[in-house]
């Protein structure tokens, strides 16, 4: 249920730079420094970082729920693939974060400069790559979970 809201969330929010900026024909592109005209945005633009947040936390619950009940001779597999959701949760979680904590205020009250860095419109910033590298995590614990799911328990 949390994934498809996430899911959703994150498909009805359109666009607002990058590659895709436009192509939708729902608001206006945010160009370089990506502070300009962000006030008008706020909240809608975050909030599909709410039900995302919750879906890192709980995707390391099922991981352990995941461990908790693997045979002994996978349970090294499972502990691998707990671990890796771990840090992709502890990325994902500091990454929205940081948007919830101090884009979305700095924004808010006007307080934008030096914050393109920052915010979730800069292809090349720091959330982008936080990101990336939060699901880049993921994607190596993913076989090391089908080693539980896959070989067969008995």
């Amino acid at each position: 249920m949390l994934t498809a809201v996430f899911f959703i969330a994150g498909i009805l929010t359109p666009a607002r730079s990058g590659p895709f900026c436009g192509q939708t024909g729902q608001g206006s592109c945010i160009l370089y420094p990506y502070v300009s005209g962000l006030a008008s945005f706020v909240p809608i633009d975050y909030l599909w970082l709410y039900p995302g947040f919750l879906l890192a936390i709980s995707f390391v619950v099922l991981m352990a729920c995941i461990h908790y009940f693997a045979s002994d001779d996978k349970k090294v597999f499972s502990q691998i693939g707990l671990s890796f959701a771990s840090i992709y949760a502890a990325i994902i979680t500091i990454d929205y974060f940081i948007q919830f904590v101090v884009v979305e205020p700095s924004i808010l009250s006007g307080e934008t400069a030096n914050l393109s860095l920052f915010t979730e419109y800069n292809p090349h910033g720091i959330f982008i790559g936080l990101e990336g590298l939060g699901i880049l995590d993921d994607e190596h614990g993913f076989p090391l979970r089908g080693c539980r799911l896959c070989w067969g328990e008995t």
